[in-house]
């Protein structure tokens, strides 16, 4: 007789009444298929009723009982198998409808009904039907349910565990010592033994033996072994222990067991599979009806009057970052400004590294500025086109992201000052200068944002404290530009609370408080070496809101809770070789935070205006995954037509929801922007930025489903309302389909000729239609589909 083919995954039916804590390496689902459990997860307990599942993730201890006549469905798959599947070395899953309500089970529940159904249709029967369900399970969970991170102590506790666990199993057929695993943890020898104990539920000798009889079961029923070799390849110190053990758990001699197991059922189980039948027929007779939850949900009936209204303040239509001032050197930019300030409507513009050498405003360090060329063709370009420079004071290095994970940001240290007298000597210049060129009153207008260097703890590349320093900085412009607004930091408590805190903590001290904390917002958390920085990515649903709130909280404790808080620069990713940045996805997802966050600050800086001021010189091609709003060809991504449509809002806020907002400027005038944005799944943030192309994108969402949303507008004026609805969406518009339809690659080079063409294509369809008030009302419906963003304006026709 051959040896069997040990399957990853095993589907079993439990109708007993409680289930012993026990302990396993496998990935255990569990399903409610009838009735109602008790289920114990460590020291956590949980009630499940019919349809609800969770997972217990490898080596929690577990069990439960039934509160009522239960059958419950388990599929057990192997960790080391999904591990290798899913090329990750450690898995821990989040599932477990009893405490989380969300779209994502109802899926879930569709795809359990279809494998219970099968095996109510082909009881005791092994077929691809069955296997093949069994891993369209696999895949939504590891899809939907797989955590990116778990936080703060309990990654140290568990990834400890696993560490140990998996030294365990890979050695359990060795002589294990207590002193050995002890040193593994890193604990003394007296404290293993309760460590162990209190993670497992079961001694150290109790797991082992486990472990040693779970592969023993397997090659048992798997493989033709004698049983003396299998005793001794596991770990056993003769065969008669290991046949003991084997009873006392099992009730059968392993030679018996065998015997019963390839022959026949497993003794015992013909009632219980009577009684399964019979369970898994009546469900699916019963089968839930799961249609329509999903769409249900899509649909959204707003109803609104339109004479309640409060004022909104747009923070995202007042300053776009720039960056390197270099780069405004370039005519090509320059053009890229101007067309952006007319579409977009800012009043400012944020600039960095204006005293660096590449500027060529001095020789060495001298104390002042010698050579004002370039920097008069910056501000002289600002001054003229109506543009007020926000003017960074900083040493900032370029932003260098290729992958945030692996090819780490390159973070020099900028010496741009050697002293204090140096840095005042040469911004004394500057602001003489801008004074008698541009004027007193025009100047002090401007806005001057000092940056602190935390990594290497020096402004402009002198050390000190920031605090001190700032002082002497502010004292030095407001002494020349009385008016000017003067703030700065750049920091954020993600980057280090403790740090963040202890720097307004010194800085409350100072005689010269900042106008305003400047912050840069990107979802990441920074750690490494001064010398190279690693950008850990985190789940944005969590992030944005969280530390917002993280610094406003640490300003009120430093008695500045009414001190301005303008975030200069603010993306979604800084990876410049991530296509998410050229798509529709994004541009949708940030009309959804630039909602979210519109009462979090009165000024909100997206970061950067063009990917002519970004990275690496060999990233090329018409689309290479850079974050700016325009490519370097001048073609408008999603992500502009998001800040257009945002900069369109009116000043007066109908109602604001999940998906949409509705403006108005009081009289018959309306501008309502909406968007079908989808999350990210976990997966996205384990895998390289640079490795998201245009096939993976596709991959990375919950879901690809279209919304309803059925306006009712109540108030209006009668009369006849002309509507104008732009849109963008992955069918039009989108930067990355409208290449793949005109024929084009991303790293193909454009004749003047094809870039007209993609300009031209690059941009909202337009669709336009007449609507009468029925009895002061407006009623209309919006169908948005995956990815799409839309902005609807409406006006009253005169006459």
């Amino acid at each position: 007789m051959g040896s069997r083919e040990k399957e990853w995954f095993n589907v079993d039916f439990v109708l007993e009444d409680a289930l012993e804590e026990h302990i396993h390496q496998e990935i255990e689902f569990i399903y409610i298929v009838d009735g109602k459990i008790r289920l114990f997860v460590g020291d956590a307990q949980f009630i499940l009723q019919r349809e609800d599942c969770v997972i217990v993730n490898s080596y929690h201890r577990h069990r439960w009982i039934a509160l009522e006549k239960a059958c419950v469905c388990t599929v057990h798959m192997d960790s080391k198998s999904l591990m290798a599947y899913i090329n990750r070395p450690f898995l821990f899953f989040y599932c477990n409808s009893a405490v989380e309500q969300d779209s994502k089970y109802v899926q879930l529940r569709r795809i359990m009904s279809d494998l219970l159904s099968e095996y109510a249709v082909n009881p005791g029967q092994k077929t691809l039907m069955k296997d093949s369900l069994v891993l369209r399970l696999a895949a939504y969970l590891t899809t939907f349910f797989l955590s990116v991170q778990i936080s703060g102590k309990d990654v140290d506790d568990d990834q400890r565990l696993e560490n140990l666990l998996q030294y365990i199993h890979m050695n359990y057929f060795k002589k294990l010592s207590i002193k050995e695993m002890s040193d593994i943890l890193c604990i003394a020898p007296t404290s293993f033994s309760r460590y162990f104990k209190k993670h497992t539920g079961m001694t150290f000798g109790e797991y082992l033996q486990n472990i040693r009889l779970h592969f023993a079961f397997s090659d048992l029923m798997y493989t033709d072994y004698p049983v003396t070799r299998i005793a001794e390849e596991h770990g056993f110190t003769n065969v008669s222990a290991f046949c003991r053990m084997f009873k006392k758990i099992y009730g059968y001699s392993p030679l018996n067991f065998r015997r019963e197991y390839r022959n026949s059922e497993l003794p015992g189980t013909s009632g219980k599979n009577q009684e399964i039948s019979r369970v898994l027929k009546k469900f699916y007779k019963g089968r839930p009806d799961l249609t329509g939850q999903l769409d249900e949900k899509a649909r959204k009936n707003i109803f609104l009057d339109v004479k309640t209204c409060s004022p909104f303040c747009n923070p995202w239509k007042k300053v776009i970052y720039i960056g390197n001032a270099y780069a405004l050197l370039s005519s090509k930019m320059k053009d890229q400004i101007l067309e952006a300030k007319k579409m977009l409507g800012f009043t400012y513009a944020k600039i960095d590294r204006i005293f660096f050498d590449t500027m060529r405003i001095r020789h060495g360090h001298i104390p002042l500025i010698t050579n004002f060329e370039w920097l008069d063709d910056i501000f002289d370009f600002l001054v003229q086109n109506d543009i007020i420079p926000v003017v960074g004071i900083d040493n900032k290095p370029e932003m260098m992201v290729q992958d945030t994970e692996h090819a780490d940001r390159e973070y020099n240290n900028v010496i741009l000052f050697e002293s204090m007298e140096e840095c005042l000597g040469v911004l004394s210049s500057f602001l003489k200068h801008i004074i008698e060129r541009y004027g007193q009153q025009r100047a002090e207008c401007w806005i001057f944002d000092c940056f602190y260097d935390e990594y290497h703890r020096n402004t402009l590349g002198m050390g000190g404290s920031f605090a001190s320093n700032f002082t002497k900085i502010s004292r030095c412009i407001k002494e020349h530009l009385p008016g000017a607004a003067v703030g700065g930091c750049g920091l954020l408590p993600a980057v280090n609370a403790s740090a963040f805190d202890s720097l307004l903590s010194e800085w409350t001290k100072e005689p010269i408080w900042p106008d305003f904390i400047s912050v840069d917002l990107y979802p990441y958390f920074r750690e490494g070496t001064p010398e190279k920085i690693r950008l850990k990515p985190q789940i944005l649903e969590h992030f944005f809101k969280s530390e917002i709130s993280r610094l406003k909280d640490s300003l009120r404790q430093a008695g500045w809770g009414e001190l301005p808080v303008k975030i200069l620069g603010w993306n979604l990713g800084l990876s410049q070789n991530n296509l998410f940045n050229d798509s529709c996805e994004k541009g949708a997802m940030m009309l959804a935070y630039m909602l979210a966050l519109s009462d979090d600050s009165d000024v909100i800086a997206y970061n950067c205006l063009s990917d002519l001021t970004i990275g690496f010189t060999d990233v090329h091609g018409i689309f290479s995954g850079k974050w700016g709003l325009i490519n370097s060809n001048g073609i408008f991504k999603p992500a502009f037509w998001a800040m257009y449509m945002f900069a369109r809002l009116e000043p007066f806020c109908i109602d604001r929801g999940e998906h949409y907002i509705v403006t108005t400027d009081k009289k018959t005038k309306f501008v309502i922007v909406c968007f079908n944005e989808k999350s990210f799944y976990s997966r996205y943030y384990m895998k390289k930025e640079s490795e998201i192309d245009k096939t993976a994108l596709t991959q990375m969402f919950l879901n690809r489903e279209g919304i309803e949303l059925h306006f009712s507008l109540t108030g209006i004026e009668e009369g006849t309302y002309i509507f104008h609805e732009y849109s963008v969406s992955p069918e039009n518009g989108s930067a990355l389909e409208e290449m793949e339809r005109g024929g084009f690659k991303s790293e193909d080079t454009l004749s003047p000729e094809e870039e007209m063409y993609l300009k031209e294509s690059c941009v909202p369809s337009m669709y336009k239609k007449c609507m009468k008030s029925d009895q002061s009302k407006l009623t209309f419906t919006e169908y948005l589909i995956a990815h799409e963003i839309r902005m609807i304006l409406i006006e009253k026709v005169n006459g």
